[in-house]
């Protein structure tokens, strides 16, 4: 999967208080690893972390089969 910024600026998105926290994780993984390792790395593990918890909620909370997949329509092909 490729985005362009200009299409992750166009994701549906409310820009309250999930926005700053999300930044804020971002920024400390960002930081520490652009002083002491592999930045991309380190940015896809936290992807990858939001993404299984995600799915894990998902799952826990029985929600319809199909709603990740639905979820993740928004994402350009």
């Amino acid at each position: 999967m490729k985005l362009t910024p200009q299409q992750i600026e166009s994701l549906p998105a409310h820009l309250e208080s999930n926005y700053h926290t999300f930044r804020e994780s971002i920024r400390e993984t960002l930081q520490e690893s652009l002083e002491n390792g592999d930045a991309v790395k380190s940015l896809q593990n936290l992807l990858g972390d939001f993404l299984r918890a995600l799915n894990r909620t998902i799952v826990e909370f029985d929600a319809p089969e199909n709603t990740l997949n639905q979820v993740l329509t928004i994402l350009p092909k």
